[in-house]
């Protein structure tokens, strides 16, 4: 399509433009970023299978627990999205590229209380380097779950989870 339309045509994959381009951007600079702390809060990936393998966006759930002695009143949303990191759980370099059609959720959690949210991910490549796609290998699974505060919305990172992703 590009050689034979050229530049009246523009084609992306995942993040990125096709061709590349000269410069490697970053691909999920619009990730979460303003974190907060989510208290007695805590989330829990629930996957299938810990064994993904490339596909348009993987299925997931995501448990928050309120560990604390007080009932938590907490506005998010649905579905959670999940995002994928480096091995060492450092550098975000995977995520989903579609657009993710939610709804706001609003719940009260008693202590010890637990409630499942729907939640995915994808595996196209926030880092042009690694290519389009993530290559096979072990990536750290992480959700971000959005808390409004009185300071507005932010975000806490769900528990790490270990995949390992893989070509069918």
């Amino acid at each position: 399509i590009v050689g034979r339309y050229g530049w009246a045509v523009q084609v992306t994959v995942g993040f990125f433009p096709y061709p590349p381009p000269s410069s490697t951007p970053s691909g999920c600079g619009w990730a979460p970023s303003r974190t907060v702390d989510p208290g007695p809060l805590r989330a829990v990936i629930d996957l299938p299978t810990p064994r993904i393998s490339h596909t348009v966006s993987f299925p997931a759930k995501v448990t928050l627990t309120n560990n604390g002695s007080t009932a938590l009143t907490i506005d998010t949303g649905q579905p959670l999205s999940i995002y994928l990191f480096e091995p060492d759980g450092t550098a975000l370099v995977g995520a989903s590229p579609g657009a993710v059609a939610g709804t706001g959720l609003g719940l009260k959690l008693l202590p010890g209380a637990s409630h499942a949210i729907d939640a995915g991910g994808g595996t196209a490549s926030c880092d042009l380097r690694l290519g389009y796609e993530l290559p096979d290998g072990p990536y750290v699974a992480r959700a971000a779950v959005e808390i409004d505060e009185t300071s507005g919305p932010g975000y806490f990172w769900s528990d790490p989870v270990t995949i390992q992703l893989v070509t069918p």
